[in-house]
């Protein structure tokens, strides 16, 4: 299995509390995909939409904390497809 890297974001993101926590989820992800399994899990039953809805953050903006193109965030939302991978992977 290939191993997956971050990259610092170069804009300045202003930092608050639901910020933390998916960026918290996201280098979780990240680890577990690079086989540290006791930083995450895998969720079943997601509704993307919500989630994003509690972040604030439009789907453009979520779309790339996640690296993943907005009309495959858009197909999670409608329930036309369902996140794998290190996408199902979440913080606990």
């Amino acid at each position: 299995m290939a191993k997956v890297t971050t990259r610092q974001n170069r804009k300045t993101i202003k930092t608050t509390v639901v910020g933390r926590g998916v960026l918290a989820g996201i280098q979780d992800a990240v680890a577990y995909m690079n086989g540290d399994k006791s930083r995450g899990r895998i969720v079943r039953g997601i509704d993307t939409a919500a989630i994003r809805e509690k972040t604030g953050l439009s789907q453009t903006a979520f779309a790339s904390l996640l690296s993943v193109p907005v009309p495959t965030l858009q197909k999670w939302e409608q329930h036309q497809r369902t996140p794998t991978g290190a996408a199902r992977t979440c913080s606990r």
